[in-house]
């Protein structure tokens, strides 16, 4: 499976860094989590055809994870796509994502594609995308806010999207190849407490308890992100796996 990060900042973009999304790649299984920024351009950069895309997920209905969502649209509609899209998003925020798209009239032009928006509970859930089986699970964000695990016959990858400390993301992640945990702000390193999301530690504390074999820091604020290799260290503090803070557009298959 590949995975590529597409930006891998907090709320705040940086000149290295923007907001933080992700792609998973299995099989021809081609699927996004979370649409801030220029994902088209990003995905072009990655050497990747955004056409291929088959489902986007949206977290939750924070800025920084849709705002990007009716250019993307829009560029594939003009780019020629046909084929059906399918956008999965929290219950909580499907109406506004329906607002968003009715906005610019996504899907109002007689070339328009199909889309076909699901909205997930709050409960865990399973279901499939063509080669991967995908589950959800609840976290304990400033709004309500899914963390997504996805699994192929040879590998598990779980995302936690916002998150504070969420001792319970530990069960669900529990024996993952892959744990990618937000870390937004790190006190070790002089960062005021923001509700809701996690520093380097609590990631780590997480990757620990679920045993996973490497953990990958992003949504990461300023500290974090001028400081990587302390962070790295502060986790080191809690997890004995390999610990990453990527940049962006970096692939990495496993």
């Amino acid at each position: 499976m590949d995975l590529g990060f597409l930006g891998t900042a907090w709320a705040v973009s940086t000149e290295e860094r923007d907001n933080t999304s992700i792609f998973l790649k299995s099989g021809n299984t081609f699927i996004l989590v979370d649409c801030p920024g220029n994902v088209w351009g990003r995905l072009l950069k990655m050497r990747l055809n955004p056409l291929e895309l088959d489902a986007i997920f949206i977290t939750h209905g924070h800025v920084d994870h849709v705002y990007g969502l009716p250019s993307l649209l829009e560029m594939m509609r003009l780019n020629g796509r046909k084929r059906p899209l399918s956008i999965y998003v929290g219950e909580d925020f499907l109406v506004l994502v329906e607002k968003l798209l009715d906005l610019f009239e996504i899907a109002n032009h007689p070339d328009s594609f199909k889309i076909d928006l699901f909205g997930l509970d709050y409960k865990s859930s399973l279901f499939r995308v063509k080669d991967l089986m995908i589950e959800t699970f609840p976290v304990n964000h400033t709004v309500r806010n899914l963390a997504l695990k996805f699994r192929n016959d040879n590998v598990s990858i779980v995302y936690s999207s916002d998150t504070a400390y969420h001792e319970p993301l530990a069960e669900f992640a529990s024996n993952c190849d892959v744990l990618i945990h937000e870390a937004t702000m790190s006190t070790k390193l002089g960062d005021a407490f923001r509700e809701g999301h996690s520093t380097p530690s609590d990631a780590a504390r997480i990757a620990e308890k679920a045993r996973v074999k490497q953990l990958f820091l992003v949504h990461v604020g300023f500290s974090v992100s001028e400081n990587p290799q302390k962070a790295i260290e502060e986790a080191r503090n809690f997890f004995d796996g390999i610990v990453v803070i990527p940049k962006d557009l970096e692939i990495y298959s496993f």
